[in-house]
């Protein structure tokens, strides 16, 4: 059963998804709005063609804790993935904060958590994003999980808001695939 905090994840990323995902960001009601994605976070807009999709996760995240009253305890609001994500495996690590870093291999996703894959060519694994804060990779957010599949919700997929499905194993944990393998999940405990 979700916590408060996840429902409101899950509802402001399906939000954004129905509302912007037949827009390319070149669009410019949605290049607005993701302006306004890095202008909540604090941080500088610097235009359409600079890599968005971990400001939209952050945004997302930022809106719930707003939305669910409580405080995102252990979440980096970040331009990179690899930022929030190497702060979650340490939180892991120290048993601090409410989002924790968890090998794909050992962790079966839920929805509100946040799932790490690699960018095209890239080959990073677990090992790396926890020595690394700072390359190149993509996450989205867990909004649908069934017995055999989990789908997500992302910025920056093929330039807008989009949505795509992920098969599990028979165990519930992600079946790992060669192109841009998956590199963790930010497990969400809050």
């Amino acid at each position: 059963m979700p916590t408060l905090f996840q429902e409101c994840l899950i509802a402001i990323a399906k939000g954004q998804h129905q509302k912007y995902h037949e827009m390319n960001e070149d669009n410019p009601i949605l290049a607005e709005q993701i302006r306004q994605y890095w202008e909540d976070l604090g941080k500088t807009f610097l235009g359409t063609d600079v890599y968005w999709s971990a400001v939209f996760v952050s945004w997302c995240v930022k809106r719930a804790s707003e939305d669910a009253a409580v405080a995102p305890v252990g979440f980096v609001f970040a331009r990179r993935h690899s930022q929030f994500c190497f702060r979650a495996i340490k939180n892991a690590q120290d048993g601090t904060g409410f989002f924790w870093g968890r090998r794909i291999e050992q962790y079966a996703p839920k929805v509100g958590d946040i799932i790490q894959n690699n960018q095209p060519g890239e080959h990073f694994d677990f090992d790396y994003a926890a020595a690394h804060e700072k390359y190149a990779s993509h996450s989205a957010i867990v909004v649908e999980a069934s017995d055999s599949e989990i789908a997500t919700i992302g910025g920056n997929e093929h330039n807008s808001i989009g949505k795509v499905t992920i098969q599990l194993d028979s165990h519930g944990r992600i079946k790992q695939r060669n192109s841009q393998s998956f590199i963790s999940i930010v497990e969400c405990a809050l």
